[in-house]
């Protein structure tokens, strides 16, 4: 299965987002979103167990790719991510080009929102 798209949520130059549209996880196929250089990645984790979130990593201009494993504790608010660095992290295969992927060791109790930063 092709992993699922997170939408992407616009926050305006020098301004704030007043309500953040979280989505659930999708562990078994993993997600993706778009990404132009200023795009976070907020999870939450309201389940009965941490989660390790697992950005992936593309072959950078030196050959290096290290994804980064981030873990989310359970209910003591956010862990955010990014910005991401579109050389760095966007995957260059279809039908993920352009998009940063993110894998989740589970799914129960945890959603996720992508914010793209305007400038």
């Amino acid at each position: 299965m092709p992993r699922t798209a997170i939408a992407l949520q616009d926050v305006p130059f020098q301004s704030g987002i007043a309500n953040i549209t979280f989505t659930a996880a999708d562990n078994a196929n993993g997600m993706k979103f778009d990404n132009n250089g200023n795009t976070v990645l907020i999870v939450k984790n309201t389940g009965a167990g941490a989660c390790t979130v697992t950005i992936r990593a593309v072959a950078d201009e030196a050959g290096r790719s290290v994804d980064v494993a981030l873990v989310c504790p359970i209910t003591t608010g956010f862990t955010i991510a990014g910005p991401f660095r579109a050389q760095w992290w966007n995957q260059r295969v279809a039908p993920d080009v352009g998009a940063v992927g993110v894998d989740f060791s589970t799914g129960t109790g945890v959603t996720v929102a992508a914010l793209r930063l305007n400038d």
